[in-house]
């Protein structure tokens, strides 16, 4: 009687199990360096769009971040002979750490829209 039970219990929580793994939304995976390309090309729910536009947010701050810290060597560089070719050499790196910073911005707001278009027609 025990074991009847016991077998009835399992099967029912295997029912539930995978009653709950079909009916659950699919989660999306975190987005790295390696597979950003993959998951822009899987994108389908607004989970995986607004996971691709929070990693590349991310992008955007780490590039705004190198190019203040180009600012600040632009400022405290040497003061010698040197000070022309590390002077050019900040401002080339703060303008493409800017451009690179906008850039991913772009796509943020693309994927936010993306987003939000999913879930309005869903």
């Amino acid at each position: 009687m025990k074991s009847m039970h016991s077998l009835r219990f399992t099967i029912a929580a295997l029912a539930l199990g995978v009653l709950v793994g079909v009916a659950a939304p699919a989660v999306a995976q975190t987005v790295t360096a390696d597979n950003v390309g993959e998951m822009v090309q899987k994108a389908t729910t607004a989970a995986d769009h607004t996971a691709l536009a929070e990693y590349f947010r991310g992008q955007a701050k780490v590039a705004s971040e190198n190019a203040q810290k180009h600012r600040s060597m632009l400022v405290s560089g040497p003061s010698k002979s040197s000070r022309q070719v590390w002077d050019s050499h900040c401002k080339r790196l703060i303008k493409s750490f800017e451009e690179e910073a906008a850039a991913y911005t772009d796509l943020a707001k693309e994927q936010d829209v993306l987003a939000k278009h999913v879930a309005a027609t869903h």
